[in-house]
C-alpha cells in the first residue's frame, strides 16, 4: 500500500488540501460571525466575510508552508532514508555513482517495472517506493493535523469586536511583498 502512496502526485494533492480546508475554514468563519451577529446586541466590527477570510488564511498558511517543505526537502528526506538501507557494497560507490544510481532508481520506480533488471535495483526501486509512500503519507496526514488545529484555533479567536479586516489587509500586504520579493529575485 505504501507503495501506491509513493506514487500519488504529491504537489496536486497538497493543492487540492490547501483549496478544501481554505474554502471550509472560510465558509465556517463567516458562518460564526453570522452567527455572532445573531446572538449579540452591539455590532460585529468586520464584515463576516473577513472574518471568513481570516480563518481561511489561518487554514492556508500553515498548510502551504508544509507544502514547500515537502517540496524542498521531501526527495532529499527519501534518498537519505534510501541510502543507509543499501547494501554494504554500495559504499564503494563514489558519491556522483550514488547519485546518479538514486536517480535512476527514482525514475524507473514511477513507471513500469522492467523485465530485464536486476533482483538488487528492483528490491532498491520497491523499497524507494515505501519510503516515498511513508512520507507522502506523512506529509498529507500532517497537513491535515496542523489544517484542523488552525481552524479551531481561527474560530476561537473570532468575537464580535474582533478586527478581522485588519489582520486579513496585512495579510494580504505580505502575501503581496512575499510575491514581488520572489518575482525580484
Amino acid at each position: 500500500m505504501l507503495q501506491q502512496i509513493g506514487l500519488l502526485p504529491m504537489g496536486w494533492l497538497l493543492i487540492a488540501l490547501v483549496t478544501v480546508a481554505a474554502s471550509a475554514a472560510f465558509f465556517l468563519g463567516r458562518v460564526r460571525a453570522e452567527r455572532l451577529v445573531m446572538a449579540s446586541v452591539s455590532r460585529l466590527h468586520s464584515r463576516p466575510n473577513y472574518h471568513g477570510y481570516f480563518v481561511a488564511m489561518c487554514v492556508a498558511v500553515p498548510v502551504i508552508l508544509i507544502a514547500v517543505a515537502f517540496g524542498l526537502f521531501g526527495e532529499a528526506a527519501a534518498h537519505a532514508l534510501l541510502t543507509r538501507e543499501l547494501p554494504s557494497s554500495f559504499s564503494k560507490l563514489s558519491a556522483a555513482e550514488l547519485a546518479s544510481y538514486l536517480e535512476t532508481v527514482r525514475l524507473s520506480s514511477g513507471g513500469a517495472s522492467e523485465a530485464g533488471a536486476d533482483r538488487v535495483f528492483q528490491a532498491v526501486s520497491n523499497r524507494y517506493l515505501e519510503l516515498r509512500g511513508l512520507i507522502n503519507a506523512s506529509t498529507l496526514g500532517l497537513a491535515g493535523l496542523v489544517a484542523g488545529a488552525a481552524l479551531f484555533w481561527g474560530q476561537s479567536r473570532l468575537k464580535a469586536n474582533f478586527r478581522a479586516r485588519t489582520f486579513v489587509e496585512n495579510g494580504m500586504q505580505l502575501g503581496l511583498f512575499l510575491c514581488a520579493g520572489a518575482a525580484i529575485a
